[in-house]
């Protein structure tokens, strides 16, 4: 059957754009330890949180935030409020600390996360939208690593790693926070943006909670291989790489547009973060069931996080099944203008041990400057990418890259 985005697919994957975006709080007031105290401290936080959304998100503002709302945690550690607004914003600083790092800048450099997402469409450049939630998860797991690579300059790759990990160790406090705040009835908080004042309900925190085990998915694929790129600058152009060796029926494979060993290669805590990542896809379905019932439930007619109005329940909750089957069985798709068949499931129980041993071999093709490096389907290892494609055709394995272009031109796209 030919898969379609639909609205709940599109609630699913922008999920973690709103979270990194936003960094917000709110719920119900229950008795601590100074729940009056804890209350005025949640109220500095919102106020933190509505100077952000008017002006532009950084490290350090974000911080602040966190250390708001945790001071009003341990005023009232029963605190919905407390406890939501902290774990939101605790993921919203270290999303932005890893955009950062990819985007090359260290900390105190900042660039908007907001406007990154919204200027590329998605952060990593993921290619063929039509071709599913699950593969394209896999996609932006593994580009993420690779776009930094590729893009910085002023940070070294252990950054990237640190980011990730530390965003990793986050959404693992985070999740269970929301989890019991999104469960917890009469839920609600109200924050201001450029737009105006919105409201923050149980169907939205519902969203959130599925939009972070989305992205912990995601975290937990990129960390699953070695992506030390060392020295090694995708951007340098091919001719300025290979020089004198561009000569007519020259080869140039994986081991000469790649970074040395061991990049590339499955960690040995690889194939359990893919084991994880397809659990956690299939526990952000199930939240995104609850949540569009809770959404289409709503009555009040004020703004919203999440416009309910646009959704259509049944349409919704069908797509949503869909994807979360598709975790475990292969489905056509229509990517570039090629109809293909892809079975993520081969990655989730058996990830590919090596990413270089996936590359297809280039053959120079000219006298002169700029040559032309092409491949044939006869050139790539394995024609299904470790079982991603099924029967894959031959048509997408035509490639042609100048050498006036980047090396990263010569990585192939899953």
């Amino acid at each position: 059957m030919q898969r379609k985005i639909g609205t709940a697919s599109r609630l699913l994957a922008c999920v973690s754009v709103i979270v990194a975006a936003t960094g917000c709080g709110g719920g119900g007031n229950n008795p601590g330890q100074n729940p009056q105290q804890a209350q005025q401290t949640v109220e500095t936080g919102r106020q933190q949180i509505n100077a952000i959304l008017a002006g532009t998100p950084t490290e350090a503002n974000l911080q602040q935030v966190v250390n708001t709302f945790n001071t009003a945690r341990a005023q009232a550690p029963n605190n919905a409020q407390a406890q939501f607004g902290f774990a939101i914003s605790s993921v919203a600083l270290q999303a932005q600390a890893l955009i950062n790092r990819i985007q090359g800048r260290a900390a105190g450099a900042e660039t908007d996360a907001l406007d990154v997402a919204a200027s590329r469409g998605t952060l990593w450049n993921v290619s063929s939208p039509d071709a599913g939630l699950s593969a394209n998860t896999l996609r932006l797991a593994l580009t993420a690593p690779l776009s930094a690579a590729m893009r910085s300059r002023a940070v070294a790759p252990n950054q990237i790693r640190t980011a990730l990990d530390n965003l990793k160790t986050t959404l693992d406090t985070a999740i269970p926070l929301v989890e019991s705040v999104a469960n917890q009835s009469g839920f609600t908080f109200q924050l201001t943006d450029r737009n105006g004042t919105f409201t923050i309900d149980q169907g939205d925190a519902q969203s959130f909670l599925s939009g972070l085990y989305i992205v912990r998915a995601i975290t937990n694929m990129a960390l699953a291989y070695d992506f030390n790129w060392g020295t090694f600058d995708f951007g340098q152009s091919i001719n300025a790489k290979f020089g004198a060796t561009l000569i007519d029926g020259a080869l140039i494979g994986p081991n000469d547009y790649l970074p040395p060993l061991p990049f590339g290669t499955l960690l040995s805590d690889g194939a359990a973060r893919f084991a994880a990542a397809k659990q956690d896809l299939s526990t952000a379905a199930d939240k995104a069931l609850v949540a569009v019932d809770m959404l289409t439930a709503r009555t009040d007619t004020t703004r919203h996080l999440v416009d309910a109005t646009t959704i259509n329940a049944t349409t919704a909750k069908d797509t949503v099944n869909t994807y979360k089957a598709d975790l475990s069985q292969s489905f056509q798709v229509n990517s570039d203008g090629i109809q293909q068949t892809f079975n993520p499931n081969a990655w989730f129980t058996q990830p590919p041990t090596s990413l270089r041993a996936l590359m297809p071999t280039y053959h120079v093709i000219g006298e002169s400057d700029p040559f032309l490096l092409q491949t044939s389907p006869n050139d790539y290892p394995d024609k299904t990418f470790g079982g991603l494609r099924v029967n894959p055709s031959d048509d997408m394995y035509h490639t042609e890259v100048f050498s006036d272009s980047a090396v990263s031109a010569l990585l192939i796209k899953l």
